[in-house]
C-alpha cells in the first residue's frame, strides 16, 4: 500500500488477487481497484469520481468515514463507509465474495433520502489504464431485495455508472439501495 492509501481490501483465488485501495481526499475518501496478475503485475484499472468538498452531490455518495474490521468466520475483511451531503445519508460496505470463483469483491451502497426530487443515486468510476482490456473485470449489477428498483450498468466513453433510479414509491425519507459485484475475469 501506498504511503496515501489508508486501507485495502482484498479478494484472491490461487495467485490472482483483485484489490480496492482506500485513499482520504479532503474529507472524503476515494477507491480504486487494482488487478493483480499470477505473475504479480499490477494494474490500476478503475478509480472512483469523487465529488469535491463544497460541492453538495445529490446522486454521488460521499463518504467521510472508513472501518475496517475482519470478516467473522471466514477469511478477508470489511471495510465500511458512511458520509453526509446535503440532506442525505450515504453508505458503503466492501467485502471479498467468498463464493467466487474468480477474484470478486460486492459493494453493498445505500442513500438516506431525507427529501424527494433526486432522480437517481449511482457509484460512478473513470477507467484509468488506457490498455485496460474491456475483458480484464466485469462489473454486474446486483439484486437488492425490498427494493422498488434493481440498479443497471451505464457505460460511456470517460467511465461506467452503477445506476439505481429514484421511483414514485421511494418516497422521502426513505433509504434506498444497489449492490454490484467487481470481478477479475481470467
Amino acid at each position: 500500500m501506498a504511503d496515501d492509501e489508508v486501507a485495502e481490501i482484498e479478494s484472491s483465488v490461487g495467485n490472482r488477487r483483485l484489490r480496492v485501495q482506500f485513499v482520504q481526499l479532503a474529507d472524503r475518501y476515494a477507491h480504486q481497484l487494482v488487478a493483480v496478475q499470477a505473475d504479480g503485475s499490477e494494474l490500476v484499472v478503475l478509480r472512483s469520481i469523487e465529488v469535491a468538498p463544497d460541492d453538495e452531490s445529490l446522486e454521488h455518495p460521499a463518504l467521510q468515514s472508513l472501518h475496517v474490521q475482519p470478516l467473522a468466520g471466514r477469511d478477508g475483511s470489511l471495510a465500511a463507509l458512511v458520509g453526509m451531503s446535503g440532506p442525505n445519508h450515504w453508505s458503503l460496505g466492501v467485502a471479498p465474495d467468498p463464493t467466487a470463483h474468480a477474484p470478486r469483491l460486492i459493494f453493498d451502497a445505500a442513500c438516506r433520502i431525507k427529501r424527494n426530487g433526486l432522480i437517481r443515486v449511482a457509484s460512478r468510476y473513470k477507467r484509468v489504464a488506457e490498455a485496460t482490456p474491456a475483458d480484464l473485470i466485469r462489473i454486474e449489477p446486483l439484486p437488492t431485495d425490498g427494493q422498488s428498483a434493481s440498479p443497471r450498468l451505464a457505460i460511456a466513453a470517460d467511465g461506467i455508472s452503477i445506476e439505481r433510479a429514484i421511483t414514485s414509491s421511494d418516497v422521502a425519507p426513505t433509504t434506498v439501495r444497489w449492490r454490484y459485484a467487481i470481478e477479475l475475469l481470467d
